[in-house]
């Protein structure tokens, strides 16, 4: 039976700790991040078996997929693997394309759990963006047991099998990795994800050497008014009221200090102030994080 391992998680770009941000000329490993759900493969070769497991360890099975991994490991001429996978379903894994994708993983727990047969989503689609092993991403010493040398082999025999996708890593410098994932980012992906070529996978980890670089888009927006806080901010203001042009409104309390919220209301409304958030849709702003107040703005200026 397979045992679910521990992600080992990256950092967002800003919670990095300084020492760790690479100079402009180091080399690292770009590639594409992908807004889906997280999904870890097993692999084995010698008994037949392949298992799938969710982010949170519970197991699922889908038999069309599990022959096309377990043709892609037999090629790759490994006895076993455990990969690490996006599933982005029948999306092409844009930044809010995680939700589209989830709810047939659900399906398929319940279907494992009941002991039904699952079948796959026509045009479904994993992206293999890693493999776990003991070694470095890209080692000077022992290349034998590289991950990135497993993954361009992958990528190589992985021709035929178009629920497959093995993610593209690209070496350059931290710079120019910079610049590429502002250009996903345009092209409505989620970010890049950069690694240092000693990254290692280390069980249940969020490490320095794998950095989430999700640039986060900010909007100037009018305050129109501020709702109470609770339990330690209960008296004081909870967030802000905030509107643009186009008449969408979000309440946003993140970014808020403490000597914020115990001003009078009357400080905020019919102020703008600048937040990022991850997203925008036809409603609202999505994961809103208040800035700064915006002195050399109006109304009229507002997104």
């Amino acid at each position: 039976m397979h045992k679910y391992i521990e992600q080992c998680k990256g950092k967002d770009l800003t919670k990095v700790t300084k020492s760790f941000i690479p100079h402009n000329s180091a080399n690292v490993f770009h590639s594409t991040k992908y807004d889906g759900n997280y999904i870890q493969v097993h692999v084995d070769n010698v008994k037949k078996e392949v298992s799938f497991f969710t982010s949170g360890g519970k197991e699922f099975y889908v038999h069309n997929y599990a022959m096309d991994f377990l043709h892609l490991v037999n090629l790759l001429g490994l006895d076993n693997l455990i990969l690490e996978t996006e599933w982005i379903g029948n999306t092409p894994g844009l930044l809010g394309d995680r939700e589209k994708s989830q709810g047939i993983i659900t399906t398929w727990r319940t279907e494992f759990n009941k002991r039904l047969i699952s079948r796959p989503l026509k045009e479904g689609k994993f992206v293999v963006f890693d493999v776990i092993t003991s070694g470095a991403f890209m080692s000077m010493t022992d290349n034998s047991n590289n991950r990135l040398n497993i993954l361009n082999e992958l990528k190589r025999l992985n021709s035929m099998l178009s629920c497959i996708i093995v993610l593209e890593h690209t070496q350059m410098t931290y710079a120019e990795a910079r610049h590429c994932t502002k250009q996903l980012v345009k092209q409505g992906y989620e970010g890049g994800y950069i690694k240092l070529p000693t990254h290692k996978h280390h069980t249940g980890k969020r490490v320095n050497d794998a950095i989430k670089d999700k640039p986060r888009p900010t909007f100037d927006l009018l305050c129109i008014g501020t709702v109470e806080g609770n339990g330690k901010y209960a008296g004081d203001i909870g967030s802000l009221i905030l509107k643009d042009s186009k008449g969408r409104t979000v309440a946003a309390g993140s970014g808020l200090n403490d000597i914020d919220r115990i001003k009078n209301p009357k400080y905020f409304v019919g102020k703008v102030f600048e937040i990022e958030a991850e997203r925008v849709n036809n409603a609202t702003y999505i994961k809103p994080v208040i800035k700064c107040k915006r002195a050399d703005k109006s109304e009229k200026d507002i997104d």
